[in-house]
């Protein structure tokens, strides 16, 4: 072999452990924002993050464990994001609550593609199969079950339903208007037409989940 042909065989970069996840999940989720969920592939998404297909597998037993680190890494995102708006919202229980609501709306819309897999049935539907992803929903539902009853706590909300019950159905309804506002006739979606602002989506939301809150006896 000449040393010409040599130079043009292209490497495959080497990863140690961590970097070869980080850049798998990367891959993946330019592929979902680039091209749908369905264009995921293991081969392409070794492609793409310059690693060969056998290492990919020798890391992620098959296509659905990837999905399930990626999705485990959204809800890391979504769970600082959500943290750090009730840190900001001060010390009163209800309008943290809806900072929460807020911030996941709009985390829906910053990272779409993070967003998107999160809500995959498959892989939402099978969470406990993959601990890690499980212990990353559960800690958003914490945040979320321990500012309702923080509220409860302080006479804000009623005491029935109980704080887990009364959280899962906030952020069903949250979860469903995020569903709702990225779909392509949605109001965040790239081609909604008019686009709306922050602001005006923030607005939006919290005057149809306040009445869901007073409901609850919030003022």
């Amino acid at each position: 072999m000449t040393n010409s042909s040599v130079s043009r065989k292209k490497s495959k970069p080497a990863y140690h452990h961590g970097d070869l996840e980080a850049a798998a999940v990367d891959a993946a989720i330019e592929i979902i924002q680039a091209q749908g969920l369905d264009a995921v592939s293991m081969r392409q998404v070794a492609s793409k993050a310059g690693v060969t297909h056998g290492a990919l597998y020798q890391h992620f037993d098959d296509k659905r464990k990837l999905l399930s680190v990626v999705s485990e890494e959204g809800y890391r995102r979504l769970e600082k994001k959500m943290a750090a708006a009730r840190n900001k919202a001060g010390t009163d229980p209800i309008a943290q609550i809806e900072a929460l609501a807020v911030a996941y709306v709009f985390f829906a819309a910053d990272d779409p593609a993070y967003f998107r897999i999160m809500s995959e049935p498959d892989l939402t539907c099978r969470a406990n199969e993959y601990p890690p992803l499980w212990d990353a929903h559960n800690d958003v539902v914490a945040l979320i079950v321990d500012a309702v009853a923080d509220a409860q706590s302080q006479g804000f909300l009623v005491l029935a339903p109980s704080a887990r019950d009364m959280a899962m159905t906030l952020w069903t309804f949250t979860h469903g208007y995020a569903e709702t506002g990225r779909t392509r006739r949605g109001f965040f979606h790239e081609h909604a037409s008019p686009p709306r602002s922050k602001a005006a989506i923030k607005r939006h939301l919290l005057s149809v989940l306040r009445p869901l809150l007073s409901g609850y006896g919030a003022p």
